[in-house]
């Protein structure tokens, strides 16, 4: 099974937004790992990049897309 990864999911975790940022870590650690498969959708890289910028920077946001 792939899971298809919501952008606000991928906010989650890129502004540590609680109650949800420790899940969605845990939900990334296991694509990283291998233990599951994901997919986002292309719109989402730059929704996330529009949203996270003003709040981290344009190099972290950028870098957290690329990892």
């Amino acid at each position: 099974m792939k899971l298809l990864l919501d952008t606000h999911v991928r906010l989650d975790l890129v502004l540590d937004r609680n109650p949800h940022a420790e899940a969605a870590s845990v939900l990334f650690d296991q694509v990283q790992r291998g233990a599951l498969k994901a997919a986002v959708a292309g719109h989402s890289v730059a929704n996330v990049h529009y949203l996270a910028s003003p709040l981290r920077g344009r190099r972290q946001a950028r870098r957290f897309l690329l990892d």
